[in-house]
């Protein structure tokens, strides 16, 4: 399969630790009320975000008061392109999903 057009990441070790934590076999997703809904209206189902993902990079980090968020950028199976916004829990193994959508060029 071909590599499709994936932009360079801006935080590559964050996006080295995103892939890491998905390729776990036990990693776990946790999905918010604002990620289904926002997923819902944008036709993203859960495997299209966990697809994503697996290949995505990470191109914005921002620290909030008590978490810090990676917004992460890819395409999914119908090659269009993603931005999640994620929480990365590295110590229980497990992502929150913030929010979905589909990015227009």
């Amino acid at each position: 399969m071909a590599r499709r057009n994936v932009p360079t990441p801006i935080f590559p070790a964050h996006t080295k630790r995103l892939h890491a934590l998905v390729s776990a076999h036990d990693c776990g997703f946790k999905y918010t009320f604002h990620a289904l809904e926002e997923m819902t209206k944008a036709d993203i189902l859960r495997n299209d975000v966990e697809y994503v993902l697996r290949r995505a990079t990470v191109q914005k980090v921002e620290q909030n008061q008590f978490e810090e968020t990676w917004n992460c950028v890819g395409s999914d199976m119908d090659e269009r392109r993603l931005e999640i916004v994620v929480v990365a829990y590295e110590r229980e193994i497990k992502i929150k999903i913030i929010t979905a959508w589909v990015r227009r060029p």
